[in-house]
């Protein structure tokens, strides 16, 4: 029974090491894709669409609440989050390494510097 119970021990622990090597892999790959600047972008974008919404849909006068509830929409922090949750769900069964050392490589590298410049 206590052998038992170190297999046990040393699977979970096993599984939490995995678990946290994973998200490090992910973490990783979110910023060697440039999803922190093009997150950032989509931001911006969605904001100055909000204020030209707003000029549509009211005639260029100000809406009560409209800019606080387009920034809410638009919270950084949020989108980051929900994009690096997404990530982790969907490649959590994908072996990273070489999406990972392609887009850390040079040419990985520059290919997401012109998609995020462009």
């Amino acid at each position: 029974m206590k052998n038992f119970f170190t297999v046990c021990a040393f699977l979970l622990a096993s599984a939490v090491s995995a678990q946290a090597q994973t998200i490090v892999q992910i973490d990783t790959l979110f910023r060697a894709l440039g999803l922190p600047e093009i997150i950032v972008i989509m931001r911006e974008e969605g904001i100055g669409y909000g204020e030209d919404l707003q000029k549509d849909l009211f005639g260029g006068r100000t809406a009560p609440n409209w800019q606080a509830t387009v920034t809410q929409i638009y919270d950084l922090d949020r989108m980051q989050e929900t994009v690096r949750n997404r990530l982790n769900a969907e490649l959590a069964t994908i072996d990273l390494a070489p999406m990972l050392a392609f887009f850390g490589s040079d040419r990985g590298r520059d290919i997401i510097a012109l998609e995020v410049s462009a």
